[in-house]
């Protein structure tokens, strides 16, 4: 007679949890079941209305609490995964003093930093088998990783050190002009566009080069974060900052494409997986999509530490299948619809707070939003479940008519962005051909694409400097929004709509309706639509 088989700790049902959890640069927090579907997903900068907020994740954890208590499913969390391996002694004991007081008796793993990002984007996108890149400034002692995604396992065949880091040079570069490094790289490379000058590429290479021989980049100067800020502004003083841009922005993507292109050639995996700061790189990743030996490029939606939580978790279950003798196959991830709802106590709240000075009144937003874009006016649009990631999706957007060049330059003022930035349009999918060359779905905005003369004619204000664009191609994730652009094609014309994010700049995305209503009170927007309430200013 045989013994019944022990369950071992690994061993994991469909009904029970995993958390993942980062809490650096960009904290957050997630949850994910046995399947591996991610179930909620949050940045804690939401909350605390801090740019890219560091240290543990509390409010994202509460939600998560609330949501399992709801279900009376907190007895079933299994794990907690923690993205990111070092922390100072301070930091580390205030992690895991959190998380002794609100979920006692939970095992809890770390992962490396690079292995989390390389899971965000592996495991999300769908490929049995990718080439899976992971690329940033640091962590955890690296900047960038090589892994073969394969059956529903990673395996890494390459990394580099923090000290040959091209994600660092940029962001070297970023606060060279003036810029917030780790955050604003975005405006670096939209600056790239405005100059018909460039930097001698043997200047460059001898900054940071890449060597073959080594599969690495090489740091020339052997420093940096600040260091290498300070030695960059003595090496490039004589050039103006748009001639900076547009040179470390070629010189970064000439780069990359050699260290893809190294490893391409040695295994010939033609689907790529990207993550890690540098795939924020919207126009590296048109080039890459856009390559001979590429035929699918995955770029995980939140591709910044932000995404580490889902990493972890994801790469959690990995291990916990494997041991059981089976695999998490790679699903394509279909929305980020993934944060809290909105809470109908606290609309009736700022309702109150500022009834005297504003005009309430209930519509349906997918026939009113049309019209006010028509009439030209700026619409800030907050429904359903916040979006996980750096971009507003349609759940916490700021719309405008796009078929009026001068609105990106009104826009630009609103925001207090720098004129130069460009805005990203919102286009039927089944339209991407009219408007978008070497067209492919693109839901999170993660890749410009050159733009089609139609597109010239008619989108004027989503049309950044070098004829490129980075859209948002909405197909069936979200209905209510795609009944709004629908809507919009026969009022303007153009089933597109100029979506940038719901905030004033430096500030996070929207979460609630009080950040909602700041944004309508500070003149952002003409009008605030949350759910199906029309809200606009008295005077």
């Amino acid at each position: 007679m045989s013994l019944p088989i022990k369950k071992t700790f690994w061993e994991m049902k469909t009904t029970e949890y995993i958390i993942g959890i980062s809490d650096g640069h960009d904290a957050g927090a997630c949850l994910i079941n046995g399947d591996g579907e991610i179930l909620f997903a949050t940045s804690e900068e939401r909350f605390t209305r801090t740019k890219h907020q560091r240290g543990v994740p509390k409010h994202s954890l509460r939600h998560i609490k609330i949501m399992l208590k709801h279900k009376d499913e907190l007895d079933s969390i299994r794990l907690i995964a923690i993205g990111g391996v070092f922390r100072k002694e301070k930091r580390l004991l205030e992690l895991k003093k959190y998380l002794a007081q609100e979920f006692s008796g939970t095992p809890i793993v770390f992962f490396d930093h690079h292995l989390c990002h390389a899971a965000s984007t592996y495991y999300t996108s769908g490929h049995r088998r990718s080439l899976v890149l992971t690329l940033d400034a640091a962590g955890d002692g690296l900047s960038g990783s090589i892994s073969i995604g394969m059956n529903g396992q990673l395996i890494t065949i390459h990394n580099i050190s923090y000290l040959e880091s091209i994600g660092d040079f940029f962001a070297s570069i970023t606060e060279l002009l003036g810029y917030r490094p780790m955050s604003d790289e975005h405006k670096v490379a939209s600056m790239a566009a405005y100059s018909s000058e460039a930097i001698p590429d043997e200047e460059l290479k001898s900054i940071i080069d890449y060597d073959i021989t080594t599969h690495a980049f090489v740091n020339k100067l052997e420093v940096v974060g600040f260091r290498a800020t300070k030695k960059l502004s003595y090496l490039l003083n004589k050039y103006d900052p748009f001639v900076i841009a547009r040179s470390s922005q070629e010189h970064l993507i000439k780069l990359v494409m050699r260290f893809f292109e190294d490893f391409h050639d040695q295994y010939h995996v033609k689907h790529v997986s990207f993550a890690g700061g540098i795939a924020g790189n919207v126009q590296l990743n048109m080039l890459l999509r856009e390559h001979d030996n590429v035929d699918d490029l995955w770029v995980f939606p939140h591709m910044g530490d932000g995404g580490l939580c889902v990493g972890a978790a994801l790469e959690a279950l990995a291990r916990l299948k494997l041991t059981e003798g089976s695999r998490l196959v790679a699903k394509r991830l279909k929305h980020v619809y993934l944060g809290p709802d909105i809470k109908q106590s606290e609309i009736d709240k700022i309702i109150e707070k500022h009834h005297e000075t504003i005009t309430v009144k209930q519509v349906d937003p997918r026939e009113i939003i049309p019209q006010l874009l028509e009439q030209n006016k700026f619409v800030g649009l907050m429904n359903g479940r916040m979006e996980f990631g750096p971009r507003a999706l349609g759940n916490r957007s700021l719309l405008a008519n796009p078929t009026i060049a001068e609105n990106q330059r009104i826009l630009n003022d609103k925001k207090g962005r720098p004129w130069f930035q460009p805005f990203a349009p919102t286009i039927l999918a089944e339209s991407g051909e009219k408007y978008l060359l070497n067209y492919t779905d693109s839901p999170f905005m993660t890749m410009a694409f050159r733009v089609t003369d139609s597109a010239l004619k008619t989108m004027p204000a989503t049309i950044h400097a070098d004829k490129t664009t980075r859209p948002q191609t909405l197909g069936e994730e979200n209905s209510f929004y795609r009944e709004i652009i629908e809507n919009v094609s026969t009022t303007i014309g153009i089933p597109v709509v100029l979506n940038t994010s719901l905030n004033l700049h430096g500030d996070p995305i929207v979460h609630s309706p009080k950040d909602g209503m700041k944004a309508l009170k500070k003149g952002l927007v003409d009008a605030l639509i949350i759910n199906d309430l029309l809200i606009v200013n008295k005077f």
